[in-house]
């Protein structure tokens, strides 16, 4: 025997407890089209909605299964009384639940004196490469450029 379902069947259709079975297949059809995981315009989490409309169909047009559940969901909310839930559309759009972005820090950037230090480094290399030559000359300029700019992005930056 199939466990009854814990979610609201009617609510995944959109259709009240009295609905004809020709109004839940209607709905059903609906739900689906927009639903499918093929089709759906938000993929995420299609082909679980699409599985839970399934269910639904299938207890509601079943009138044995729909007896069922309809028995079970009064006895479940006659035994003790429930928090109001607010109204949520089932179908639409899910609720995004990334945690929130954490505030820029209050710390010195570590770029800048990374920045140097390659500066550094590129001005060493253009006097290995050989005092005196065009090539070594360019290079230590490009470098000593990056380590003006640096030094002036670090003093800029400690002045705000």
């Amino acid at each position: 025997m199939d466990d009854v379902p814990q979610f609201d069947l009617y609510g995944i259709l959109g259709v009240s407890s009295g609905a004809t079975v020709a109004a839940i297949e209607t709905a059903f059809r609906a739900a689906a089209k927009r639903e499918h995981p093929d089709t759906s315009p938000d993929p995420s989490g299609a082909t679980r909605r699409m599985q839970r409309l399934n269910v639904a169909r299938d207890w509601l047009t079943d009138s044995d299964r729909r007896a069922r559940y309809d028995q079970a969901r009064g006895v479940r909310e006659s035994h003790a009384p429930r928090a109001k839930i607010p109204e949520i559309d089932p179908l639409g759009a899910w609720p995004d639940h990334r945690p929130p972005t954490a505030a820029p820090s209050a710390r010195p950037s570590s770029v800048i004196p990374a920045i140097a230090l390659v500066a550094v480094m590129i001005m060493l290399t253009g006097l290995v490469a050989g005092p005196g030559s065009l090539v070594a000359s360019g290079i230590m300029l490009a470098g000593f450029v990056v380590f003006i700019f640096a030094l002036l992005a670090t003093l800029f930056g400690a002045l705000r």
